[in-house]
């Protein structure tokens, strides 16, 4: 069981179209694909820290939280790695009715080529206190991180106009 049970939590969502100055986005549950397997999409999570008001403090600092993206397979999946950023709140002071720090994190792709259509998912994690990632791949975080978020999703191909 993680460390930051009841700290903390996350919220992901697949946006076909996302405007990040406007905050306007297009929730799916569907990536639609060029011919050639391709889209531009956004993948927007929402990370809540929340505050530890009897030690007015924040329980979570400087916590590294990894993205990938992989064909819903139980084996032989393909993965491709997001990325890599960190929650840092203990710049936000605490007070009775600040319950929570927000985090928002994009990671926005143009013409993505996905291996083939068909169900995925995107994997966020949570890095464990005390872990040293000597390699980032999706084994490793898999296996040194606590799962913070899941969605699954369909890739299907663009209906052509006729």
């Amino acid at each position: 069981m993680t460390k930051f049970k009841n700290k903390i939590s996350a919220g992901t969502f697949i946006c076909n179209d996302f405007d990040n100055q406007s905050g306007q986005m297009t929730i799916d549950d569907i990536i639609y694909v060029d011919d050639d397997l391709s889209a531009s999409f956004t993948l927007f999570t929402v990370v809540n820290v929340y505050a530890d008001l009897a030690e007015g403090k924040w329980p979570v600092n400087n916590v590294n939280i990894y993205g990938f993206l992989r064909e819903n397979k139980v084996k032989d999946f393909n993965v491709a790695y997001l990325g890599k950023f960190t929650v840092s709140p203990e710049e936000k002071e605490t007070a009775e009715n600040f319950l929570s720090y927000k985090h928002r994190h994009t990671y926005t792709f143009d013409n993505f080529y996905f291996p083939n259509t068909g169900d995925y998912v995107a994997e966020i994690f949570v890095e464990k206190p005390n872990t040293n990632l000597d390699e980032i791949t999706y084994e490793s975080v898999y296996k040194n991180c606590d799962v913070l978020d899941i969605i699954n999703f369909d890739v299907q191909i663009k209906a052509k106009k006729i």
